[in-house]
């Protein structure tokens, strides 16, 4: 009994002794003596550490901010440039073009321009941008383009003040030759003539009219200053022959100062069909 007394005892404070350890240690788990700090400051820094990525989060969060560059969605303003569809409107002028008088060019219309024109006979020509009555359909007797004649060879182009001119004098017309075979009817005819009397004290009248009708036409004046004056004639809707081969056009001074100075001259057919 006094032995087993003792062996008891020996174990008893063996199992004490190992339980406590010196200043500065714990027991772990193992029952291991070691230092306080070490597993407490590791974890304590684990935890400061695993904030930290809390940070990182919150700070890449930041990066939201960034889709205000949704605000450059306000570019789409410049749709508003669809705006120059406005440009649409000036398909409404074409053959709808006004001459230098002012008046509509809602037809078919011929141009003849002496500017830059060396003879009476070789102007510059435009036409109507009328799609089915284009330049060759001006041709008069199946020609394949329409003609200035000079019949009685007597105009002359000068270089005046106001540009070049075909100066026509009294009993010597132009004459524009042309054809409307296809033209089958239209509501009036206008023309007009760009230039001035060639006087230094006088205007001139003269008359536009239509020798292959009678000399169905009318008459009017130009002054003489040195400006280039626009002077309108309507010639109605009779003087001009639908469907016929060979119509023509003369301008001729009947009056005044006896010599007209010409820059340019149009002749249009009005809501002309074709």
């Amino acid at each position: 009994m006094h032995k087993w007394f003792w062996v008891l005892l020996a174990v008893g404070c063996k199992r004490e002794w190992l339980d406590t350890c010196a200043d500065g240690k714990v027991l772990d788990d193992q029952g291991d003596c070691v230092d306080a700090d070490t597993d407490g400051s590791d974890t304590a820094v684990d935890t400061v550490d695993t904030g930290d990525t809390q940070d990182d989060t919150q700070d890449t969060g930041d990066t939201q901010d960034t889709t205000d560059t949704q605000d450059t969605g306000d570019t789409q303003d410049t749709a508003d440039t669809q705006d120059t569809g406005d440009t649409q409107d000036t398909a409404d002028t074409g053959s709808a073009t006004p001459d230098a008088c002012g008046n509509s060019g809602d037809g078919v219309w011929i141009e003849v321009d002496f500017s830059d024109a060396y003879s009476e006979t070789s102007p510059d020509w435009a036409f109507s941008a009328t799609p089915g009555f284009g330049a060759a359909d001006w041709a008069y007797g199946g020609e394949s383009y329409p003609e200035v004649w000079d019949p009685y060879n007597g105009i002359n182009m000068n270089d005046d003040p106001i540009g070049t001119l075909a100066e026509v004098p009294e009993g010597a017309p132009i004459q524009l030759m042309i054809g409307l075979s296809g033209i089958s009817s239209y509501s009036s005819a206008t023309v007009c003539v760009e230039g001035r009397s060639v006087s230094t004290n006088a205007g001139v009248t003269f008359a536009a009219y239509n020798p292959g009708n009678g000399d169905c036409g009318v008459e009017t004046s130009m002054s003489h200053d040195w400006t280039v004056h626009a002077v309108s004639l309507d010639l109605g809707n009779s003087c001009f022959v639908p469907g016929y081969a060979y119509q023509a056009l003369r301008i001729e001074p009947t009056g005044g100062s006896g010599l007209i100075g010409i820059t340019r001259f149009r002749l249009t057919l009005h809501d002309a069909v074709y």
